[in-house]
């Protein structure tokens, strides 16, 4: 099976702290995310997700975002969600999963 929106584009967003990303955050991308997710917080203390982008979510993507709120348990920085557009929100509900999970203060774009 072929996932034409498997692909994550991530973007700098204006500080160095913030990271945009795009495309599918599924189980075909979210190891790649994750990797880039420690890497970014190896040279940052702090580091800014912003999900407005992400056009699709499956249970990995919502997992890793869990994940991610919680602190990544190994890394070295904080992790923010924020801007959770609404294929996340759709994931999230369609699981049942409060979106308090993934953030602290949902902002859905």
């Amino acid at each position: 099976m072929s996932d034409n929106s498997s692909s994550v584009s991530a973007q700098q967003a204006a500080s160095d702290e913030a990271w945009k990303l795009g495309g599918a955050l599924t189980l075909y991308t979210v190891e790649t995310v994750y990797r880039e997710c420690m890497g970014r917080l190896s040279t940052v203390p702090d580091l800014t997700l912003d999900l407005s982008g992400v056009d699709s979510c499956d249970c990995a993507g919502l997992q890793f975002l869990c994940a991610a709120k919680k602190g990544l348990s190994t890394a070295p920085g904080k992790v923010r969600v924020e801007n959770l557009s609404e294929a996340i929100t759709a994931a999230a509900e369609g699981i049942g999963l409060p979106l308090s999970e993934i953030t602290h203060s949902p902002t859905i774009v």
